[in-house]
């Protein structure tokens, strides 16, 4: 299917890409990641409805000026799956978008029904990844193909003027916390924290996995989520 027309956030504008029939999925990339970055795993998913979202700036999606929020943003998404008439949806974010899922999730609760954040954090105040292993992992997203550059000084400004750690014990969702035990990019010990936070959270840690899970282990990513989402 075609990705759906951009819809316009305060300062920019998301793009969702929607493939497949069932229950619904939205996915959230890491920081400057394209809906690319979620072939492998999404094409294991095939009797789901995947939506992917491009954030302003980010694969599709326009370049536009810093100011967005990752408020705006979820609202901008809840507003396109209205038009849609998608009315439940589980919220699934990887790294930088797992902030975002969770945005989504706290925003919209009569929207989103299940929660997964993958190698991700609830905001600034975050325990922070080794500087050498963000170049790394960046530079090895670029070769693939799945990263640019272009989105993500929006995308920083986005996330280090959210902080959503204390809105944790009020998340209702059932919430799966994924994450590679070796994760230097985003440490683990930020999953165990948001398990430990979040009432109904169910904590996956995947020995001798860092954070490229979704592209070195796609099979066992969405064995999870599919485990998660069928209970």
């Amino acid at each position: 299917m075609s990705p759906l027309p951009s819809t316009r956030a305060r300062g920019g504008a998301v793009r969702i890409d929607e493939r497949g029939e069932g229950p619904a999925i939205v996915l959230f990339g890491g920081l400057g990641c394209a809906a690319t970055l979620w072939h492998d795993v999404r094409s294991r998913l095939e009797d789901f409805t995947t939506l992917v979202v491009d954030p302003p700036g980010v694969g599709d999606a326009p370049t536009t000026p810093i100011g967005w929020t990752l408020a705006d943003t979820a609202d901008a998404v809840a507003s396109r799956l209205h038009d849609r008439g998608i009315e439940r949806v589980a919220a699934v974010g990887y790294s930088w978008g797992a902030s975002l899922a969770l945005e989504l999730a706290l925003r919209h609760r009569s929207l989103v029904d299940r929660l997964a954040m993958v190698s991700g954090s609830a905001g600034l105040g975050a325990v922070p990844g080794h500087p050498l292993s963000l170049v790394v992992h960046g530079h090895e997203l670029a070769r693939s193909g799945h990263w640019s550059w272009r989105g993500v000084a929006g995308q920083s400004f986005a996330y280090l003027t959210s902080s959503r750690w204390a809105a944790l014990p009020g998340v209702p969702q059932p919430t799966l916390v994924l994450s590679g035990a070796r994760d230097l990019v985003v440490p683990a010990v930020n999953s165990v924290a948001l398990a430990s936070l979040v009432p109904l959270a169910t904590l996956r840690l995947l020995p001798d996995v860092g954070h490229e899970l979704l592209t070195s282990h796609p099979a066992v990513v969405a064995h999870e989520l599919r485990t998660f989402l069928h209970r």
